[in-house]
């Protein structure tokens, strides 16, 4: 299983917030940098992946509406993908 970190703490813009997340995620070159995109990488990808989300309430506060829809996006993913699976470690 592979594992993955995402720090909100450093997603302050829509862009930023990609660039974290391509990179954190090792996803695509070809990576569109949108919530689409993300949604199209997490739930045709079947290789079994844990993702470790910390700072969120940094990332929502930065995004606002934004981060709610990313959060939102994340937790309809891992419910599609069986084997993705989100954990929030300071809620």
């Amino acid at each position: 299983m592979q594992e993955f970190y995402l720090n909100g703490a450093v997603m302050t813009d829509p862009q930023t917030t990609h660039r974290h997340l391509q990179q954190a995620l090792s996803l695509p070159d070809y990576y569109g940098g949108n919530l689409d995109a993300l949604w199209d990488c997490l739930v045709s990808d079947f290789s079994e992946k844990t993702v470790y989300f910390t700072n969120l309430p940094a990332m929502l506060a930065n995004l606002g509406a934004y981060g709610d829809a990313l959060l939102e996006l994340l937790w309809e993913a891992a419910a599609s993908n069986s084997n993705l699976h989100l954990i929030i470690e300071d809620e």
